[in-house]
């Protein structure tokens, strides 16, 4: 991310140790209002916000850098808190119910098992992502493509060609309406995870 020096107004990358333009040194950004904080700031010129109580920002502190509360934080937090687990229930209930519904055929407890398995790598994204781990920001990618493949699980009920076709064109956009704002909400959050 890029922020306005304080001293001459130029950007500046959250990982320089001073202005390129100016010189000035660079100490993060406030808490609150993520303005641009001079290690000789004991409050933030744009909020007021005290550096000097509490804890001051250490140099280049990229938590600084993470906003606190947004529609995008909003959206990270049910996605982490709900959204996933509510998938990891589905999952495990599939499971279940192959279980119940299909006897103990070897095939089917297979399946069953897999969904178990996938349920609790959803439950683990779920706590990577809740903890801004980039593991779990890592691991988030894998099963977003996950959930993409699963439209197209649809095939396998097909009768013919002409069905088999308007079931791929089905999950190819499926996949495109899922993948593309995933791609750019998740892309532009890169740098809340460390």
């Amino acid at each position: 991310m890029l922020y306005p020096c304080a001293e001459c107004g130029k950007e500046i990358s959250e990982k320089a140790t001073a202005c390129p333009s100016c010189g000035a040194a660079w100490s993060g950004v406030c808490p609150e209002c993520h303005n641009f904080r001079a290690p000789s700031d004991d409050l933030c010129k744009k909020c007021g916000y005290p550096f000097s109580d509490g804890k001051r920002l250490a140099e280049n502190d990229e938590s600084a850098a993470v906003p606190t509360s947004s529609l995008g934080e909003s959206w990270l937090n049910f996605w982490a808190y709900v959204g996933i687990p509510l998938v990891a229930i589905i999952s495990a209930g599939y499971g279940v119910l192959a279980w119940y519904s299909y006897g103990a055929d070897d095939v089917v407890f297979m399946i069953g098992l897999i969904l178990f398995i996938v349920a609790g790598f959803q439950v683990s994204v779920a706590i990577g992502l809740a903890k801004r781990r980039l593991w779990g920001l890592k691991s988030n990618w894998l099963l977003i493509y996950m959930i993409s493949a699963a439209f197209f699980l649809p095939l396998t009920d097909a009768n013919d060609q002409v069905e088999a076709a308007t079931m791929i064109v089905g999950g190819l956009i499926a996949s495109a309406i899922w993948l593309l704002p995933n791609h750019i909400y998740w892309r532009k959050r890169q740098d809340w995870f460390g």
